[in-house]
């Protein structure tokens, strides 16, 4: 979705939210029956039959209860936090299963007791069959799915993420799915701070006082022009400044003009998150996740009169995080709206 379009989206609902809900929702249902129409029957019943094995095989161990998921790092952090939740609901272990590239960052969950990792297309197959066979919950297992919600009739309601963007979708995961009030408490992620860790991860990445992280990319969020990224990293740094680009995927992101690259796990991040003299990012899953470590850490989003779309990071971090809002900013005004933030600091 484009920049522009996501801001519309969020004035329609702010000012005419009895009009636009319901039409949003029963658009994409609509889209939800097009694709199933246009989906090979054949095709259809083997990725069905490939779907329902995989997650027999997955949910084998009647000890644990699963908490499946095909989401991002934002999400799987909050699911993360509230996982004791269904610890206590189903008096199991619990068993997550996710992307392989996100199964050492969740290990860091002590109400964790296993994590699975596989692959995308063996993901994708099961969540295929789980939404399809209309059971996102049993006492085996639960489907992490926010698009969607499932009524007792079996009709397919788009509440959560495409409508009401009054309320964060923190808030929303909160009183839909977790039935909990923003008082249950929940659990934090665990940092390693082990001395030889931090100091060798620093060391092995050229990171010192004067290293400037910009987090310019994410995979479910909307992000800034090319040209505004790479002129806030030649800026900085002219500014003296060391600058950093976080890359997740080296195959399609590239470092920012002037910047050095740095990718490395998840965790690893989340431990050497604070290192840094700042952070500057996109407001994304990412910069959720390393706020638990309290970083220097100065958050670009979207539109300054609307309520945040997801999750307001100074629910994570016990320093507060600085916002910068797009609005209708030309770059240079954005630019020098970060560079004032970072004077004041």
């Amino acid at each position: 979705m484009s920049m522009k379009l996501t801001k519309l989206l969020y004035k329609l609902d702010y000012y005419c939210p009895i009009i636009y809900r319901p039409l949003i929702s029963i658009f994409h249902n609509l889209i939800y029956i097009f694709n199933n129409i246009k989906t090979n029957n054949s095709e259809y019943l083997k990725k069905m039959q490939r779907g329902k094995e995989l997650l027999a095989q997955i949910t084998d161990n009647d000890e644990y209860y699963y908490l499946i998921n095909d989401l991002g790092i934002g999400d799987i952090v909050i699911f993360g936090m509230y996982s004791n939740i269904y610890k206590e609901k189903y008096n199991k272990k619990i068993a997550f299963v996710t992307l392989n590239y996100q199964t050492a960052l969740m290990n860091r969950f002590k109400n964790i007791d296993k994590v699975i990792g596989y692959n995308k297309k063996d993901i994708d197959d099961v969540t295929f069959y789980i939404l399809r066979s209309k059971e996102n919950e049993t006492n085996k297992y639960r489907y992490l799915n926010y698009d969607l919600r499932i009524d007792k009739s079996g009709r397919r309601l788009y509440l959560q993420k495409y409508t009401d963007y009054r309320h964060s979708m923190y808030e929303k995961y909160l009183k839909y799915i977790f039935n909990v009030s923003k008082d249950y408490p929940y659990e934090s992620i665990a940092i390693n701070k082990a001395k030889n860790h931090i100091e060798k991860l620093l060391k092995d990445n050229d990171i010192d006082n004067k290293s400037v992280l910009i987090v310019p990319f994410a995979n479910t969020c909307e992000s800034l022009s090319n040209d505004f990224w790479n002129t806030l990293s030649v800026t900085l740094c002219n500014e003296g400044y060391k600058v950093f680009t976080n890359i997740g995927n080296p195959k399609t992101e590239k470092p920012l003009d002037g910047s050095s690259s740095i990718n490395l796990p998840l965790e690893e991040m989340l431990d050497i998150a604070n290192k840094f003299k700042y952070v500057i990012s996109i407001r994304c899953g990412f910069a959720e996740m390393i706020s638990f470590n309290n970083p220097n850490m100065i958050l670009i989003d979207l539109l300054s009169k609307y309520p945040l779309g997801w999750v307001d990071v100074n629910d994570y971090s016990s320093k507060p995080i600085k916002y910068v809002y797009i609005d209708d900013n030309s770059d240079d005004e954005l630019i020098n709206d970060i560079l004032k933030e970072m004077e004041d600091n």
